[in-house]
């Protein structure tokens, strides 16, 4: 090899050092960004819920910072639902369940008052599932013919 092929070659691995360098460089000066940016992105799609879900975020004081707790929406009360409907609501409820591997006839942990809107009544039930409470969304409002309809949605989890 002649030495003006080996300078070229210095050269050429000189040039592509220093580019190696500078792209090292602008990776380090831009990646704080970068990296706030995916966590942003993934604390956001982790406390994102559904539309409609029952579930919120709230965000509290722990040792050493702050974190997160996914809480249940709706005080816990009484359903307005008379016997007759509330025997509906948990049909429906099982109608749902047995296709997540629940129980037809699910039992019925707690019922939590959510907002009332469009006329109607917006309640949270939780059923037990292998020990695990799983929240439902119902919405009961009166009907035009008579009695109520009622419209379930979930499970939530």
């Amino acid at each position: 090899m002649s030495l003006s092929a080996i300078a070229e070659y210095e050269e050429m691995y000189m040039a592509f050092n220093n580019k190696i360098l500078a792209l090292t460089f602008m990776l380090l000066c831009a990646g704080p960004s970068w990296a706030g940016s995916a966590a942003q992105k993934t604390l956001r799609d982790l406390t994102t819920e559904k539309p409609g879900s029952p579930y919120h975020w709230v965000g509290e004081e722990m040792e050493g910072g702050a974190g997160f707790e996914r809480v249940l929406s709706g005080i816990p009360a009484s359903t307005v639902a008379d016997d007759t409907l509330k025997q509906d609501v948990l049909k429906a409820i099982g109608n749902l369940e047995q296709k997540f591997g629940g129980s037809q006839l699910p039992t019925l942990v707690e019922v939590r008052q959510w907002e009332k809107d469009e006329g109607g009544y917006r309640e949270v039930w939780v059923i037990s599932r292998a020990g695990e409470n799983i929240a439902y969304t119902v919405f009961l409002k009166s009907s035009s013919q008579s009695g109520t309809d009622l419209d379930v949605k979930g499970p939530w989890d």
